[in-house]
């Protein structure tokens, strides 16, 4: 669970909210009412991987842990998983290492990342463990 790595029932619940209704964004036609009525979620996940990067990747998990599916993978990817990766990949490639050893689904994940400004030193640890089926 989530509150278990330091956040609290209350955020967990914004957590679970902010992960249904990014999900929800991605799975519906851009230009609906439901996109629109989600969109929220895909700017405040945005501002999380800067502002708070531990709630960001606990985020990141609740959306795969809701849903797997390569749309949502790849949407994670290239948005919310390479923004904190570009950012604070220092904080995280030791745990996302860890997880990949378990997680198929989080080394295709990882194959759909981008470099774009992602340190040179973490690209290559992620590559170690990426899958690239994509």
């Amino acid at each position: 669970m989530i509150h278990d790595k330091g956040i609290s029932m209350k955020k967990e619940l914004d957590l679970r909210r902010l992960s249904e209704s990014w999900i929800k964004m991605h799975l519906v036609e851009e230009d609906s009412p439901d996109y629109e009525e989600n969109f929220w979620a895909y700017s405040e996940l945005s501002d999380l991987c800067y502002d708070e990067p531990e709630v960001c990747f606990a985020a990141i998990e609740a959306i795969r842990s809701l849903d797997n599916s390569d749309i949502i993978l790849s949407n994670l990817a290239a948005g919310p998983l390479e923004n904190l990766l570009a950012q604070h990949g220092e904080l995280f490639i030791g745990r996302i290492e860890e997880i990949a050893d378990q997680d198929p689904k989080i080394r295709k994940l990882l194959g759909a990342v981008w470099k774009n400004s992602i340190s040179d030193s973490i690209w290559n640890r992620i590559q170690k463990i990426a899958d690239k089926s994509w």
